[in-house]
């Protein structure tokens, strides 16, 4: 397996879980010395010069932006890390670990075997992948409350990089219960509404080298919980693949509340 690749160290019997929702959870995932030398070279400014702030606290680096044509210079180790992270080879091999949850997805049968585009490249794909640098701000609301992700994402993973010296409490990853989510409200990120019934079902730690994946459903609703004095950016690696919009998985209402 790819020496950079997040999933080398996966073990199904004990790192794959299907309750709530299909999801995994991997301990130093890679081995220390690749996060070392991914961690040493992470590009905070290098996002934070050339990435636009939104919402207030978060700077966002696609894969794109560094693999492309007119690509920001990044040192090789992270070159090779999306790289490896938005191919071909990665995408199947996740399509193998969720292989249960695609066979319940009858339209999904279909693009198994696509090779998945570079979401923002040019050209037209069936299927997008990205592999992403985020920076949050130290602030200490919640960055993500309860939400579902975009009905076109197939999955979405997180690696934390957190900084050494970070002694704040919170940026934890939240897994909730929940009945099938059909309504979101309108322009907050797809936030569940007060009225749909969620309970917490785990939470995963924002610790260093540690990755989390889940597979996007109508009951996949997760969050971040608050920072409690924080004092750092907030680092992670976000890694997913998008189908276009006329295969989404499922469909949500806008509501107001």
């Amino acid at each position: 397996m790819n020496t950079y690749s997040v999933l080398q160290k996966f073990n199904p019997a004990t790192d794959y879980f299907t309750d709530p929702y299909p999801h995994i959870i991997i301990k130093n995932c890679l081995p220390t010395q690749t996060y070392e030398l991914l961690y040493e070279n992470f590009p905070v400014q290098t996002i934070k010069d050339k990435f636009p702030l939104m919402e207030g606290h978060t700077w966002r680096g696609n894969a794109n932006e560094f693999l492309g044509e007119n690509k920001i210079e990044i040192k090789q180790p992270w070159f090779d890390f999306l790289t490896y992270h938005t191919s071909h080879d990665f995408y199947k091999n996740i399509l193998k670990i969720f292989e249960n949850e695609i066979k319940d997805e009858n339209y999904y049968n279909n693009i198994v075997n696509e090779i998945p585009g570079i979401r923002h490249s040019p050209g037209q794909r069936n299927v997008v992948t990205d592999c992403q640098f985020v920076v949050h701000k130290p602030v200490t609301v919640s960055t993500r409350t309860s939400h579902i992700d975009n009905p076109v994402e197939m999955y979405a993973g997180l690696l934390y990089m957190r900084q050494r010296g970070d002694n704040a409490k919170g940026g934890d990853f939240v897994v909730y219960d929940s009945e099938p989510v059909s309504s979101v409200i309108a322009k907050t990120g797809r936030q569940i509404p007060k009225s749909h019934e969620i309970k917490e079902s785990k939470t995963i730690k924002y610790k260093e080298n540690t990755f989390v994946m889940f597979w996007n459903s109508n009951k996949a609703v997760h969050g971040v919980t608050p920072r409690i004095d924080p004092g750092h950016d907030r680092l992670s690696i976000n890694i997913i693949a998008e189908v276009m919009k006329r295969n989404r998985l499922f469909n949500l209402n806008q509501i107001t509340e």
